[in-house]
């Protein structure tokens, strides 16, 4: 997965101008950006059609994201033991930073939503 210590280039990676780890310098990873990651994988098999996109917990944050960006590139999705709200207070902190609308959910490089958006692309 981007940004996961299991293969990609993360937090912990070494930085070739300082020679150092990244750590908090390293920049935010959307979840959209994991699944356009995911998306330009598959487009690269020639897979242009999906029977289901299936995540639990932060899987299922991937699904959702997967239905808005690609809603018609799969049948359908289940996101398991998963929310698509996060807390008043973190929606109301997007919507005032958010100055076009816009669908993606932020993450920090715990995996938490740190920020997340619910209004239509334009």
């Amino acid at each position: 997965m981007l940004g996961s210590s299991y293969g990609s280039t993360n937090a912990a990676s070494i930085d070739l101008v300082t020679g150092r780890p990244y750590g908090p310098r390293f920049p935010d990873i959307t979840v959209g950006d994991i699944v356009d990651t995911q998306h330009a994988l598959l487009d690269s098999l020639g897979i242009d059609r999906l029977v289901a996109i299936v995540g639990p917990s932060y899987g299922g944050f991937q699904a959702f994201q997967w239905a808005v960006d690609y809603p018609g590139m799969m049948k359908g999705i289940a996101a398991i033991v998963t929310s698509p709200l996060v807390p008043r207070e973190r929606s109301e902190a997007m919507s005032s930073a958010c100055s076009q609308p816009c669908r993606r959910i932020r993450t920090g490089m715990a995996a938490t939503i740190t920020i997340a958006a619910a209004c239509r692309r334009p």
